[in-house]
Formats: structure tokens, C-alpha cells, sequence
């Protein structure tokens, strides 16, 4: 016991509501990192879509480079065969 009036049921000390506030601020130290663990796999996430889009989008631009170059070929035999 802190002090002789705990036995009644009321500390006069302080002790009790220096401990309350600590776990308060336990508490909230551990939803913020909660918070910032969050927040960074949600730039991971975002992170890792937008390399996917780029990558996608090279990939079309290639497939259609691609292409045009395959009617240009075409194009230029059949002008032979006329």
C-alpha cells in the first residue's frame, strides 16, 4: 500500500492516477505505431500497383510496336507481288 488511506479505498498519494495516465499513454503509443505499420503497407501496396500499371503499360507499347512493325513487313511484300 502507498499510503494508510488505501485501506478506506482512496489514495491520497496520486499513485494510482500517475498509473492510469501511463497506461494511457502506453496505450496510445501503440495505436500510433498500429497506425504508421498501416500506413506504410498501404504505400507498399500503392507502390507495388503503380509498377504494375507501368509495367503493363510497357508491355502494351511494345506488343503494339510490335504489330506495326509486322504490317510494315506485310505491306512492303505484297507491293512486290503487285
Amino acid at each position: 500500500m502507498c499510503c494508510p488511506s488505501l485501506a478506506r479505498g482512496a489514495c491520497l498519494c496520486g499513485a494510482e492516477e500517475e498509473e492510469e495516465e501511463e497506461e494511457e499513454e502506453e496505450e496510445e503509443e501503440e495505436e500510433e505505431e498500429e497506425e504508421e505499420e498501416e500506413e506504410e503497407e498501404e504505400k507498399k501496396k500503392k507502390k507495388k500497383k503503380k509498377k504494375k500499371k507501368k509495367k503493363k503499360k510497357k508491355k502494351k507499347k511494345k506488343k503494339k510496336k510490335k504489330k506495326k512493325k509486322k504490317k510494315k513487313k506485310s505491306d512492303a511484300t505484297t507491293r512486290r507481288h503487285l
